[in-house]
């Protein structure tokens, strides 16, 4: 995929459907009249674009750039700015028309012009029978596209990025790590490519919140079920897909600032370890929204993991019962496994059996909770530790195993984090509980 993929893109299809949902009252409006003969005959102006619509990049008759050229015999960049009443960007290459060869630049866009636009649509849906085309538009050729850049800004937020701060072989990653997150989803790979990018030069051109509210509008408007689906299945699901996909990347910048204070250990392997590396995407407080439940119902955790404290956090089985409804539809996914399977094989194999085995060790206990459950019990935990490694086993997993098998027996849960364990061995480790 050539470079100039990732420059110089707006997202003029969702524009212009943007601009489709304002319903004006004022007939004279002279956006009307495009926006009608937009919506109207979407399918028409497709077949006549023909091969000459498609992504000169990629070939392919999907992205923005493809719905752009359906679109730009009615409304092109030139005539969308005389329209609105502001040039639709400041400065950049895009003089007239969009320039696609530019490889060093990229076009900045007027905020005046997106706060004209913002105008416009917050006079939306005061028109039932033009809201009802502009549904049937959004649903079946925007829809996809729409929830992609909506989840786009989130990684990208998220992943706390800068345009300057990339290479472009590091842009690059991202936005393949971002189109593998979006199959995930259903979602077209291609046309996700180019979403990462977009919103990193919105944040160095300064519009990006600008854009975020015009998102909004038409989402609110026209797939109001989306945002109000969180907390759903599909907005935890990404947020895993996310942290399966970006694990090296995220490793290689964790490893950087990896500190006891922060994260409780500074070793590279572990729970501890490995909620340090995904925190920033599935935070508890992020796995407390997206499930609507609290994480711990006793202990001294909040919002962050309390690792100087004398007592240990109890889980709470509603947020877990609910864990483990999104965990068996995943698995039913076959999408979803074909990330899972490889994640588990390179970072969860080794600790699924260690865990797996530290659970039958402790069973031989009559008294688990005394001499597991509250306090650290060095002894006990190496002697299963040293006992696991001479069966290949690794002793750091198997030691801490151990304490946390009592503290789960100790509040309660033991049994469905078991279950947990059981269904992800056998789903991606089949035989090794054998």
């Amino acid at each position: 995929m050539k470079s100039k993929l990732t420059k110089g893109l707006g997202i003029f299809a969702v524009m212009f459907i943007c601009l489709s949902f304002v319903l004006p009252k004022l007939v004279e409006h002279p956006l009307m009249k495009v926006i009608q003969e937009g919506l109207s005959n979407w399918d028409d102006l497709e077949a006549q674009a023909g091969n000459d619509g498609f992504d000169s990049a990629t070939g392919l008759d999907v992205g923005v750039r493809y719905k752009y050229a359906i679109l730009r015999g009615l409304v092109s960049i030139e005539k969308l700015g005389e329209i609105v009443g502001e040039p639709v960007y400041l400065e950049g290459p895009h003089e007239g028309e969009i320039n696609y060869n530019s490889e060093d630049e990229f076009g900045h866009y007027n905020p005046a012009f997106l706060s004209q636009v913002k105008e416009i649509l917050e006079n939306a849906d005061r028109n039932a029978a033009f809201h009802a085309v502009a549904q049937q538009v959004y649903d079946s050729k925007l829809k996809g596209m729409a929830r992609s850049f909506y989840r786009g800004h989130e990684y990208v937020k998220e992943e706390s990025a800068d345009l300057d701060s990339y290479t472009y072989a590091d842009r690059f990653t991202v936005f393949y790590n971002y189109s593998d997150l979006e199959v995930v989803e259903g979602y077209d790979f291609y046309e996700a490519f180019v979403i990462p990018g977009f919103w990193l030069r919105r944040q160095k051109d300064g519009t990006a919140d600008a854009f975020f509210d015009l998102l909004n509008i038409m989402l609110n408007s026209y797939d109001a079920e989306f945002l109000e689906g969180e907390p759903t299945t599909e907005h935890l699901l990404h947020k895993i897909g996310q942290g399966m996909i970006g694990w090296r990347g995220l490793t290689y910048a964790k490893k950087q600032n990896l500190s006891f204070d922060e994260d409780g250990t500074t070793v590279e392997v572990g729970l501890r370890y490995q909620y340090a590396v995904l925190k920033n995407i599935l935070s508890i407080k992020t796995l407390e929204r997206l499930t609507g439940e609290k994480v711990f119902k006793k202990g001294p955790h909040g919002e962050t993991l309390d690792y100087d404290a004398d007592e240990f956090g109890h889980y709470n089985v509603v947020f877990l019962e609910k864990m483990k409804g999104f965990l068996y539809r995943s698995m039913d996914s076959k999408i979803f496994n074909k990330l899972a399977q490889p994640f588990y094989d390179g970072q969860l194999k080794q600790m699924m059996r260690d865990y797996y085995n530290a659970y039958q060790f402790i069973q031989k206990e009559e008294d688990i909770i005394e001499t597991y459950g509250t306090t650290y019990n060095r002894s006990a935990a190496n002697a299963f530790a040293y006992a696991a490694t001479k069966d290949g086993f690794g002793w750091f997993n198997s030691n801490t195993a151990v304490g946390f098998w009592g503290r789960r027996t100790a509040d309660g849960t033991a049994g469905y984090f078991l279950q947990i364990v059981k269904t992800v061995m056998d789903k991606y480790d089949p035989g090794a509980r054998d």
